[in-house]
């Protein structure tokens, strides 16, 4: 879930942010997303590894669906937005970007099969081990 379904969310946000925020305000909460989903990926992984020694996976994830709930009542006292009756959408813009997200997902997913996985996998060794030497 971590890049693919940003894709999703985050214009949504952001749409969120330019409605109900101007100026600095604005600035400051464009900023605060782009480092709370930095924040979140590390953070995941520390919470639960936590959760997960000291109270075992099953409660963690009761946890998880407590706290998604709540976040999901919450919700429900978010200021109703009725649009802008002015905007339109260019359904085939939205289309070829969506063409473009899904080629651009297939060419990673063939990258080894079609010939240029290589380069990916040296550079994912060169990051596990920055400063080891690759055994042969």
């Amino acid at each position: 879930m971590r890049r693919g379904w940003a894709r999703f969310i985050v214009p949504s946000l952001v749409a969120l942010i330019a409605e109900n925020y101007t100026g600095r305000q604005q600035a400051t909460a464009v900023g605060a997303l782009g480092s709370a989903r930095a924040a979140a990926g590390v953070l995941a992984f520390i919470i639960g590894g936590v959760l997960g020694t000291y109270i075992g996976w099953r409660p963690a994830f009761g946890i998880l669906i407590a706290v998604s709930a709540i976040v999901f009542l919450l919700s429900f006292r978010l200021k109703r937005d009725y649009g802008r009756p002015d905007v339109h959408i260019d359904i085939l813009w939205r289309r070829s970007g969506g063409v473009g997200n899904r080629s651009h997902q297939f060419r990673l997913q063939q990258s080894e099969r079609l010939g240029a996985g290589a380069g990916h996998r040296q550079c994912a060794v060169r990051s596990a081990r920055p400063f080891g030497r690759r055994r042969s």
